[in-house]
């Protein structure tokens, strides 16, 4: 288990969770296709943790974060990233020093790096939703 695994599920969508992020953040769109960089960099190091619904939320939340403190002139401080994540600022100074010793501290993203994940990305919103997942034939409730 890691620092970024909660004791519970949050009760917010991922989505739900990205769109308060982007609302309340005010960093650069190109935040977001870095920190996406990152959040990959650091899946890759670290193979043996999976991305779930324990972590997931802490994960883009400090991705963000590191992203924005590293491409924008001016951010938020900690507190404000701890509150707009739904975590105390204790919580997310320790996710932001785990997560950037986790990537090793390299934060340059090469401009082919960055264009790669930002056609991917902009690929990724253009797809169509994929159906619900069934079982036995039965549509799962959704949450």
């Amino acid at each position: 288990m890691s620092v970024f695994h909660g004791l519970t599920r949050p009760t917010t969508s991922i989505t739900t969770y990205l769109h308060r992020i982007f609302k309340y953040e005010n960093c650069s769109p190109c935040c977001f296709d870095v920190a996406y960089v990152y959040l990959d960099r650091f899946m890759q190091m670290h193979p043996s943790l999976p991305l779930d619904s324990f972590n997931v939320h802490r994960l883009l939340i400090t991705s963000v974060l590191v992203s924005a403190k590293f491409m924008d002139d001016i951010c938020y401080n900690n507190a404000y990233y701890a509150k707009v994540g739904g975590i105390s600022t204790e919580e997310m100074n320790i996710l932001e020093v785990d997560f950037l010793f986790g990537l090793g501290f390299p934060l340059n993203v090469k401009p082919d790096t960055f264009r790669t994940y930002f056609f991917l990305q902009r690929e990724m919103r253009l797809q169509p939703p994929p159906p619900p997942f069934t079982s036995f034939g039965r549509t799962l409730p959704k949450h």
